[in-house]
C-alpha cells in the first residue's frame, strides 16, 4: 500500500546533512511530503535519477511549495 503524500514542494537549495536519515537534494528536486513538523522540517521521499526511492527529514526553508 502507498503511502499518502500531503503535498509535493520542490528544492530551490541544495541540502545535505552528516545525518542518515536527513534527505539530501539538489535544486529542481521534486519531493512528496508525507510528514509535516511543528519545528518548520518536513519527511519526506522522492525517486532519483538511478530509480532508487529516497525518504527522510529535511528543512522546509530549502522548499518552494509545487
Amino acid at each position: 500500500m502507498a503511502v499518502q503524500s500531503l503535498f509535493k514542494v520542490v528544492a530551490v537549495f541544495p541540502f545535505r546533512s552528516s545525518f542518515t536519515d536527513d534527505l539530501e537534494f539538489d535544486p529542481g528536486q521534486a519531493i512528496d511530503v508525507l510528514t509535516q513538523y511543528e519545528d518548520g522540517w518536513f519527511f519526506g521521499t522522492y525517486v532519483d535519477a538511478d530509480g532508487i526511492t529516497k525518504q527522510g527529514s529535511f528543512p522546509s526553508t530549502f522548499t518552494k511549495a509545487e
